[in-house]
């Protein structure tokens, strides 16, 4: 969410990010003022926080449009997600598809060795072990 969005007044100074984090981002110049990814699948459909729902006043929105078929997601799921994002271990809401897992997405990363000193000491510029 962007500051001049009529919406940043109702966001909610924890979840903002910090003075630091935006002289950082990318879009230094219109940094947003905050942003979440659920990061067991950052480009999926139908994730939502609690603060974006309550400062932007939906009245809608969107679902996840892949599922898998023996954990459907119902509208009692959707709306403890309003209140909580889902945890990774409750099957509804778990990515399903046949498309490839992007190298940020947690999953992924999990695999993934350290970028440690020993690293750059031994392996440098090939991939952790």
């Amino acid at each position: 969410m962007y500051e001049k969005d009529g919406s940043a007044a109702s966001v909610p100074e924890e979840t903002r990010l910090t003075d630091t984090q935006r002289e950082q981002h990318p879009e230094k110049d219109n940094a947003p003022i905050a942003h979440a990814t659920w990061e067991y699948n950052p480009l999926g459909t139908g994730f939502i926080t609690p603060w974006y729902a309550k400062a932007k006043d939906l009245s809608y929105y969107p679902a996840p449009r892949i599922e898998h078929p023996d954990a459907p997601i119902t509208a009692e799921h959707f709306t403890q997600w309003l209140n909580q994002p889902p945890s990774i271990t409750e099957k509804a809401g778990q990515p399903a598809g046949l498309g490839i897992i992007g190298r940020a997405w947690l999953p992924r990363r999990t695999l993934a060795g350290t970028y440690d000193e020993q690293w750059l000491k031994e392996r440098h510029p090939y991939l952790p072990r």
